[in-house]
């Protein structure tokens, strides 16, 4: 699955890259291609005929075609971009509907103990990056990666946030390989 998933993704992204250099200078056609291509794909892969990886095979598309993003007209650039940043506002908004739709119920069931254990996980957390980012720090230093204090503390605060994190809860939340203690 795996590896047909990048060779299939590989390929999508070689077909849209030879389309795209044959248009020029049309942001709404390049745009409409750049969105409706990995959409495809993913369905493709993940068919019952084809049966491959959807994600690995979306991710090689786009290693791909930023290899070969010169295809697409500077003219084009933008728009592109303005499509692509509200998809992605899109589908974060939906995603944090879909949390507290989906999980707003639990609160009803609310006890004090489950807050104070979600504080000491927080602060418990942040003391792990840091202490984790701290022993690291000489290493980064060798590298060329100059970090003072002030920026250690600045990577430590800066975790999981957002609508990944409530990707993860939801998918605690319907997996059958987890408890249902732990699930509510």
């Amino acid at each position: 699955m795996s590896i047909g998933g990048l060779l299939l993704g590989i390929g999508f992204g070689m077909v849209l890259s030879f389309i795209l250099q044959y248009i020029h200078n049309e942001p709404i056609l390049e745009g409409n291609l750049t969105l409706c291509m990995p959409y495809l794909l993913f369905y493709v892969a993940e068919h019952e005929s084809v049966h491959v990886s959807g994600i690995l095979a979306t991710v090689a598309m786009g290693l791909y075609m930023t290899n070969s993003r010169t295809r697409i007209s500077t003219e084009s650039e933008e728009a592109i971009h303005v499509i692509w940043s509200y998809v992605a506002f899109v589908a974060e908004t939906l995603i944090f509907l879909e949390t507290g739709i989906v999980l707003g119920g639990t609160f009803f069931s609310f006890q004090w103990i489950w807050l104070a254990q979600l504080l000491g996980l927080y602060v418990f957390l942040h003391i792990i990056r840091f202490v984790g980012i701290l022993v690291l720090m000489p290493f980064l230093n060798l590298t060329g990666y100059k970090l003072d204090l002030k920026q250690v503390v600045l990577l430590s605060y800066a975790g999981l946030r957002g609508a990944l994190g409530l990707c993860l809860s939801l998918i605690v939340k319907f997996s059958h390989k987890i408890a249902p203690a732990i699930q509510e």
